[in-house]
């Protein structure tokens, strides 16, 4: 999830995404963490987004470019942990107040709800028809929301991303917090199979569409369009057998006639 938050489509990228680098460096780290007995690592970066970001060259409209693509600086904040593990910095760590370290949490959590999509739609539901239409300055989100020949459903949509999000947020102040990822599972559930039986296809595109560009997804088809190719050849073998067994048996009866 964090990985794909990185390589979303708002992002100009130009390079192939490495997950599968990812799920085996996770993976390694995660067996060798179970095997000496320390806590397991973290898949799940928040601040990533946030880094990617940081990263996008902008025109003077305000308009993404490109984004440097490069591994300096998430190798250098990986080997600042490393550094900031060990003494004195640890324990210059240990002195910042349990305060800052909450407000820098709530500065990553304001900065991402600021460029969140569904925080966008929210607004949308506040802004006044004239600005959209009539400001150069209105940011093209709202005018491409505008745009939307029919809006019902996307009024529709917008509440259950709500009511969903809600949903992520309420678990995690229960008991039952450490099933959180149950929820994402089940709403990728519904949007998968519930959404389309009373949103029309060509407006759940539209509202819901591909998260990233072709070239990112297509990591994620690989090992599908190879359980589809075996399963082809293997149908293929199996009629290509029959018709072989079909003409030996009719060349015997053949012959047994003649």
């Amino acid at each position: 999830v964090s990985s794909l938050m990185c390589q979303s489509k708002e992002y100009p990228l130009t390079k192939p995404a490495g997950f599968h680098w990812d799920f085996l460096l996770l993976g390694i780290t995660t067996g060798v963490a179970g095997l000496i007995g320390i806590p397991p690592p973290n898949g799940l970066i928040p601040q990533a987004p946030l880094h990617t970001d940081s990263l996008v060259v902008y025109d003077k409209y305000g308009k993404k470019l490109s984004v440097v693509e490069q591994r300096l600086t998430n190798t250098l904040q990986g080997a600042m942990t490393f550094v900031m593990m060990s003494r004195p910095f640890l324990v210059l760590l240990g002195l910042v107040p349990q305060a800052v370290l909450s407000g820098l949490f709530f500065i990553m959590a304001v900065t991402g709800l600021h460029g969140n999509i569904v925080t966008n739609r929210i607004r949308y539901f506040f802004l006044d028809k004239e600005y959209i239409e009539t400001d150069p300055a209105c940011p093209q989100v709202w005018k491409d929301i505008h745009a939307l020949p029919n809006k019902k459903w996307f009024y529709v949509y917008t509440i259950l991303e709500v009511i969903g999000g809600v949903g992520e947020f309420v678990i995690t102040l229960t008991i039952a917090a450490v099933g959180f990822p149950g929820v994402l599972l089940f709403l990728a559930f519904c949007a998968k199979w519930v959404w389309p039986l009373f949103i029309p296809r060509e407006d759940l595109d539209r509202l819901d569409g591909d998260v990233a560009d072709e070239f990112i997804l297509k990591n994620f088809t690989v090992a599908s369009d190879e359980k589809k190719r075996r399963k082809r050849i293997r149908m293929e073998d199996e009629e290509n057998k029959y018709e072989g067994e079909t003409e030996v048996g009719e060349s015997i009866m053949a012959s047994s006639s003649s």
